[in-house]
């Protein structure tokens, strides 16, 4: 009980500062609309069908931004009783921010949230029960392992909207110079094939290329920990289960010594930050890149490269990666008619999400993803199945912190500062200590 009371105060007090902040931000799209102010506003409107407004908040930038502005525009063309204010909030403090309209309950009618910070939110007791809310959906359309991952305890807490995963993306002009296809990466089912493969590659690359392109240095390594992660899962191991920490099993331990193998064997060259991983691919530069689905629509802007993409071969074992979703998220505070409008809206979304799917994720809608429309968008339909090949984080309200600290020392072996048991054994130590 004395946790949770700290922890409560700690959110109210940071709630406080998180105000100031999103005040400063300079985006023409944020109005700091609350739910109150929305309805107040809509008191005063002339158009008789309308209700009033819901707001929605989202910690979209950029593509995925502009996507989701196109569908909520189209919604409101369609004169629903409560039309959707889209404000997109700044990525550094949104959790924070979110934290704190639930702690207060004064904020969005309804929000965007990962999947994975579904534990940390749950504790507010202000996330509603979807399955309680008043509604028609039909949840068969949805898929399956999106679904639970958004159900904790049987309590389905959001609406998933999309999977974005870890996948492979590749040069077919390289592949050529090693006579290579992308048939031969599909059907690279062990690490012996896998390793043949990239050791085919390295006398085709000038100096300047490279075989892997895998982000591994800098303030932000996720990447490097993703790939270790798809490393670990492929061969049977894991990450946490509950609040035991399972990463410096044998699995985990190997995974982070294959990256290892990789370096000091010239197929991953160190020293690439997350922006030039994505610069290095797109210009180009690189064979083989493991990164997420929402890249499909950066590559997509250079019609001089000549690439595919597919889901990340077996090469460790089973054909299993990383993958987190976005999802929509209603507070307990909103009252019932207006949940029931945010429900009717997020589903709206989902199944008019071709349009979410150009920013490169894939829907949680199976009517969506096996439409017409969706296939024959170019490259999505190539990685679609990676939705049933995600192996989602367990859940826990720590999980984030817990994630830094792997990243971090998962890097440290790389660079060479610790062997990989040593890394390992030591983010276990350090990530079960935050979770006492």
């Amino acid at each position: 009980m004395k946790k949770i009371m700290v922890w409560l105060l700690s959110l109210t007090l940071m709630m406080t500062v998180i105000a100031g902040c999103s005040n400063e931000q300079d985006n023409s799209n944020n109005t700091g609309a609350t739910t109150g102010d929305a309805a107040n506003a809509n008191e005063t409107s002339d158009t008789n069908t309308t209700k009033g407004e819901l707001v929605f908040w989202t910690p979209f930038g950029g593509g995925d931004y502009e996507f989701m502005k196109e569908m909520v525009d189209e919604y409101n063309s369609t004169s629903p009783e409560y039309t959707v204010e889209i404000v997109s909030k700044a990525w550094d403090t949104y959790y924070q921010g979110i934290n704190g309209a639930l702690i207060s309950q004064s904020g969005p009618d309804v929000f965007i949230t990962h999947q994975s910070k579904l534990a940390e939110l749950i504790p507010t007791q202000q996330l509603q029960n979807i399955q309680e809310i008043n509604s028609s959906i039909d949840w068969n359309e949805y898929n399956e392992s999106q679904l639970a991952g958004v159900t904790v305890d049987d309590v389905q807490y959001a609406v998933p909207l999309d999977t974005h995963a870890a996948v492979m993306f590749y040069n077919n002009e390289i592949l050529e110079r090693a006579n290579l296809t992308a048939e031969d990466l599909a059907s690279a089912n062990d690490m012996e094939s896998w390793n043949n493969i990239l050791e085919a590659l390295l006398p085709v690359i000038s100096q300047d290329e490279h075989v892997l392109d895998i982000a591994n240095s800098g303030a932000n390594t996720v990447q490097q920990f993703w790939s270790w992660y798809v490393l670990a899962v492929q061969d049977g191991g894991g990450y946490l289960e509950g609040d035991t920490v399972i990463m410096n099993d044998e699995p985990g331990v190997e995974a982070l010594d294959i990256l290892i193998d990789w370096k000091e064997k010239g197929y991953l060259k160190s020293g690439i930050d997350d922006g030039a991983s994505y610069d290095i691919f797109k210009s180009g530069k690189a064979a083989i890149n493991f990164t997420g689905v929402w890249a499909t629509g950066n590559y997509e802007t250079n019609p001089d490269l000549d690439f595919g993409v597919m889901p990340i071969p077996a090469i460790n074992g089973q054909q299993k990666t990383w993958g987190d979703s976005h999802t929509f998220a209603i507070p307990s505070y909103v009252d019932g008619e207006r949940q029931e409008a945010a429900l009717y809206f997020a589903d709206w979304i989902n199944s008019h999400a071709v349009t979410w799917a150009k920013a490169g994720h894939v829907p949680a809608k199976k009517t969506v993803t096996e439409s017409e429309e969706y296939l024959n968008l170019p490259y999505r339909s190539d990685y679609a199945k990676v939705v049933d090949q995600v192996v989602y984080y367990p859940s826990n309200e720590k999980l984030w912190s817990a994630n830094d600290i792997a990243a971090k020392l998962i890097n440290t072996a790389f660079i060479g500062d610790i062997t990989s048991q040593e890394a390992l054994d030591l983010a276990k130590e350090e990530i079960e200590a935050i979770m006492e």
